[in-house]
């Protein structure tokens, strides 16, 4: 298994988009840039709303349901630009995770942006090795076409849309469940 890397460059292109691994670049092709004449401004960003954390049981289904509910965070992540919540559900054994912070806060921070439609989750399963191992919620994840910009004055770079299997290991933490890995599979 290759780990995720990036964000939008990450998330989305997010690697979130879905993932790049740690041994490639996201595939990402500059689009046109409007020429010194034409002044553009960039689309008006969706106002993202940030998804509600279910009260969720210690069990394969709440295994389940709380992976579901990090896409959404992923997804949230990506077109806010904020990583709070992401920060906050994630342990920082989560390489892919710090990936994704460190790129969205970056890449908001410099006057970029990520666009597209996020993670939408095909199917699932869930398996669970032993009771000392992490939970693994297995996701066959696709992604639209993504847009992005490094900083305000990068070129606009596309992603086409694709499907990639990832896995996300959670553990107990609290009243809730933590993310302690990412990776693709």
């Amino acid at each position: 298994m290759r780990s995720l890397r990036g964000i939008a460059v990450v998330v989305l292109v997010l690697g979130l988009v879905v993932g790049c691994s740690d041994d490639a670049e996201p595939k990402a092709k500059p689009t046109a840039t409007p020429s010194a004449s034409k002044s553009a401004s960039p689309s008006p960003t969706p106002t993202a709303q940030p998804p509600t954390e279910p009260a969720i049981a210690k069990t394969d289904k709440g295994a389940i349901a709380f992976a579901r509910y990090f896409v959404e965070v992923l997804n949230y992540t990506a077109a806010s630009g904020k990583t709070d919540i992401l920060q906050t559900i994630t342990l920082p054994s989560c390489k892919s995770c710090l990936n994704i912070i460190e790129g969205t806060d970056r890449t908001y921070n410099d006057g970029g942006y990520i666009r597209g439609d996020g993670w939408s989750v095909q199917s699932q399963s869930v398996f669970k090795p032993d009771s000392r191992s992490p939970w693994i919620v297995s996701f066959d994840i696709a992604t639209g076409d993504q847009d992005f910009r490094s900083s305000s004055t990068a070129p606009a770079r596309h992603t086409e849309s694709s499907k990639e299997r990832v896995a996300v290991h959670l553990q107990p933490r609290g009243d809730s469940w933590a993310v302690v890995r990412m990776e693709r599979s």
